[in-house]
């Protein structure tokens, strides 16, 4: 289902999806699609962009390695879930209001064993990994909207 996506990101409610951006690889091309609640676009692409995010995912190896991402203390408004390939690897992550690890009084645990996080550090690492991701999909015409965290 997902083996030609080399890059995806999903922002959503319970009422559903806010935006979603996706970069896929098939044998006729590299396709950006991405969408809002206002509009959905493609954009036809070359083997660049690809090769771009798929060097920047190299570079945050150490996602590929997480289980699962830190959460804050409530699971209300926004879940984001991410692809994220080589190529080689590819990792699927989801998260619950990923953003508020940018706000340093936030508390964040870790879901299986309840514990306390001071620093949400995966959170982050992912974060980042997006930032990076986004700068180049923006000059390729992607709608930074569709790449929000909130």
């Amino acid at each position: 289902m997902y083996d030609d996506i080399i890059f995806m990101y999903e922002l959503m409610t319970v009422w559903g999806t806010l935006c979603e951006t996706v970069v896929s690889e098939t044998d006729s091309g590299v396709m950006i699609s991405f969408t809002d609640e206002k509009k959905q676009m493609e954009i036809p692409a070359d083997a660049d962009v690809v090769e771009r995010i798929k060097n920047i995912v190299a570079e945050h190896e150490v996602i590929f390695t997480y289980d699962e991402l830190e959460c804050p203390d409530f699971f209300e408004g926004r879940y984001q879930e991410f692809i994220f390939s080589t190529g080689d690897k590819k990792k699927r992550l989801t998260a619950w209001n990923i953003g508020r690890a940018k706000n340093l009084d936030a508390v964040f645990y870790i879901q299986k064993t309840s514990e306390t996080v001071e620093r949400p550090e995966k959170a982050i690492e992912v974060i980042k990994l997006l930032d990076e991701i986004s700068k180049v999909l923006v000059e390729y015409g992607v709608d930074e909207r569709c790449l929000r965290l909130c």
